[in-house]
């Protein structure tokens, strides 16, 4: 940079806030700041591209570690009678694996990936507070290993992943595994909040120039909508440990019947928080969907502003369903019945969302890639658990099946269907970010084959041994009840879904240690950054700084002709602003 006027880089104008001279090599110091360190010390890092990355990797592994938890607990089930583990153990094994899934996997990844990407994709060079965004990964890091490994010594809490008093009581539950749960929950809580408050602000302020709230992309609204639920939801959660805790050690009985205490509001406090977090899981895996659905048909998203509305509308209704969980406890009817009506109601913009996307595969071409193939996954189970979703908001079906393995079928056709299936459809669209290099396209092949049948033949079944009345959290049952196939189907298809999930992480650990590459320009001859993808970040961040210097204007792109994948065309070489 020279003494004094603006810096010129090739063909670029780069305008200064103002004209005075600068110092000499004042850009060249910025830049070494600005590196990244090595070694040990890559650890200190707080830059988006090394903790995006830091944390999606947890969060698998955590994802990986629940898995594990699952196919024990499968094994038990296999056959009746068995005794592959004691019933305290498998109390623990249930507990846990709940847990680590919901607090340690499910939203943490969610942000972890927005960490990763909105930068990017809302031509930011950094999210507006790294040292926060590090905090929170850290806390949640250490947090979740320490919490995962009392299940090697024995001190994990047996109370199931919702910890209902007074079963996690003092007197019920003496040990220390309940205030491991309280404490790393209330503390892992605390950082999603942290990190939900960086997204917020980041969204808001850091916008490239002319980037209205009606022209980001559908990820950014997305994680928007999910980081205001998670502020107002999270600390309802965090106030349920915290008095749990206090009377479990000053014996405080805020949920003791028998000194004046009430065991529901342990209930209304955690499904407060609870019955948003599933659409916290879901909304961002939603706006994953909204930005690999157009890449997939090749086409324009049809319904932009719908699917905005339809977003704000789910995160608005979600609050209204906390008693959804409670059907059974005794509640009057006014609140049964406007719960059961809200629960009819969130599946009207849920709705939207699916026959938008339906929509644009039709209007498209569709190119039936590894990504492709999870959307089109994604499509199946998720309207299926949709559906069973909304049998369960039937007040009378409600009470049969409840606490039976028609729920946690339903559970699973939603979070594995709404959100592991966009994720992994995501990390093989958008794993060319980090170093170039794309994972091997017939080996995700089978590793979807692998998730999609095994996913159905684990879970599907569980529905009809549901309805023949095997309840949930059993450690084993008699072999003459009917469910001994139903229960071996569930286990062999939970390994052949495992064996999928290894299959695209072999192959994502050996893409990511590859030697990174350059990464094209959108119109080039590799298409996963160009503009057919309009959703990978570099390409949204260029084609922000493209239409700044197409445009006549300071503030605004250009409304140029979509060419025939909906993309802006390219400006040409002329056109670049003086």
């Amino acid at each position: 940079m020279g003494a004094v006027g603006p810096r010129l880089r090739g063909d670029d104008e780069v305008r200064l806030p103002n004209s005075l001279p600068r110092p000499e090599g004042e850009f060249e110091a910025l830049q070494r700041a600005r590196e990244a360190p090595t070694g040990w010390r890559a650890l200190t890092a707080v830059n988006n591209s090394r903790i995006g990355i830091y944390y999606p990797a947890t969060a698998l592994l955590f994802f990986v570690l629940a898995g594990v938890l699952a196919l024990i607990m499968r094994a038990q089930l296999a056959v009746p009678d068995a005794n592959l583990v004691s019933a305290a153990t498998y109390n623990q094994l249930f507990t846990m694996h709940g847990t680590v899934m919901m607090f340690l996997f499910a939203v943490p990844v969610v942000e972890a990936v927005a960490v990763w990407l909105l930068p990017g994709m809302l031509g930011a060079r950094d999210l507006p507070f790294p040292r926060l965004s590090a905090y929170a990964f850290w806390a949640y890091a250490i947090g979740g290993l320490a919490f995962f490994c009392t299940v090697f010594f024995g001190a994990s809490p047996d109370g199931g992943w919702f910890m209902y008093p007074p079963l996690t009581g003092k007197e019920h539950s003496p040990g220390i595994g309940a205030d491991w749960w309280l404490l790393g929950i209330g503390f892992i809580e605390i950082s999603a909040i942290a990190g939900a408050i960086e997204l917020i602000i980041g969204i808001l302020f850091t916008r490239a120039p002319g980037m209205s709230l009606m022209k980001m992309p559908l990820f950014a609204w997305a994680m928007l909508v999910t980081a205001l639920m998670i502020v107002f939801a999270f600390p309802a959660i965090i106030a349920g440990t915290i008095l749990l805790e206090l009377e479990r050690a000053f014996d405080w009985p805020f949920f003791i019947p028998a000194r004046g205490g009430d065991p529901l509001l342990w209930q209304h406090l955690f499904w407060f928080f609870g019955h948003p977090e599933v659409y916290i899981i879901f909304l961002p895996a939603a706006g994953m969907v909204s930005m690999m659905v157009p890449v997939a048909a090749q086409t324009k998203l049809v319904g932009y502003r719908a699917i905005v509305w339809a977003l704000v509308g789910v995160g608005a209704i979600s609050f209204l369903l906390w008693m959804h969980h409670m059907f059974t406890a005794g509640l009057g009817p006014l609140a049964l019945h406007v719960t059961s009506a809200a629960s009819f109601a969130v599946a009207i913009p849920s709705g939207v969302q699916v026959f938008s996307w339906i929509a644009t595969f039709w209007k498209g071409k569709v190119r039936l890639t590894t990504p492709s193939l999870f959307l089109l996954g994604f499509h199946f189970i998720f309207v299926l658990g949709g559906l069973t979703g909304v049998m369960v908001a039937v007040l009378p079906f409600d009470w049969q099946v409840h606490d039976s393995y028609f729920i946690v079928a339903h559970l699973h056709y939603v979070l594995i269907g709404g959100m592991v299936f966009p994720l992994f459809a995501g990390i093989y669209h958008w794993t060319p970010v980090f170093n170039g290099h794309r994972l091997p396209e017939r080996a995700g092949r089978w590793s979807f084959g692998l998730m999609f049948a095994g996913f159905n033949l684990a879970f599907f079944p569980m529905h009809i041994t549901g309805l023949l009345g095997m309840p949930r959290r059993v450690v084993t049952y008699a072999g003459d009840l009917g469910w001994n196939a139903l229960n071996a189907l569930s286990t062999a298809g939970a390994f052949v879904f495992a064996a999928g999930v290894a299959l695209c992480f072999v192959d994502l650990v050996r893409t990511m240690l590859r030697a990174k590459r350059p990464q094209d320009n959108p119109g080039t001859r590799t298409r996963w950054s160009g503009c057919r993808r309009a959703s990978t970040p570099p390409a949204a961040s260029r084609r922000w700084r493209r239409a700044r210097r197409c445009g006549t204007g300071r503030r605004s792109p250009p409304k140029s002709r979509p060419d025939s994948t909906g993309c802006p065309a390219p400006c040409s070489a002329g056109a670049r602003r003086s």
